[in-house]
């Protein structure tokens, strides 16, 4: 992934204006980019992997809606490359990197899930 200082920005920009990121309760860092631009989020799995699906289909007046979704390792990566550009996401990209930096693969059982479900909690609550 060797990606300009632009493209760093651009990324950060579509995470702020267009993403989540969550903790759900396997553990598992999901980031998620969610456009009716089917180019843009074809670039964003060509660039970083993952997968692209469609959300909704359009009716009426309303467009097709389209979701590049990444996880795990890969999602902290992304996180890890565009947290330095983000505004309005980056306390949410922070608990999940900080997440990642405290999680021990080996643990187990009630101190794991403490863990898990305390950053997933602190994210869930800057999403809402």
């Amino acid at each position: 992934m060797n990606l300009s200082e632009a493209e760093c920005g651009y990324v950060a920009g579509l995470i702020d204006g267009e993403g989540c990121i969550h903790i759900p309760q396997t553990g598992c860092t999901r980031l998620e980019v969610t456009n009716t631009y089917l180019p843009v989020l074809e670039w964003l799995r060509a660039t970083f992997g993952g997968i692209v699906v469609r959300s909704r289909l359009g009716v009426g007046h309303l467009k097709t809606c389209y979701r590049w979704q990444i996880v795990g390792r890969s999602a902290l990566d992304v996180l890890q490359m565009a947290h330095p550009f983000m505004r309005i996401k980056s306390p949410q990209a922070r608990l999940a990197l900080d997440f990642d930096a405290q999680r021990v693969p080996w643990r187990r059982g009630e101190d794991a899930k403490e863990l898990r479900d305390g950053f997933r909690l602190a994210i869930h609550s800057l999403n809402s």
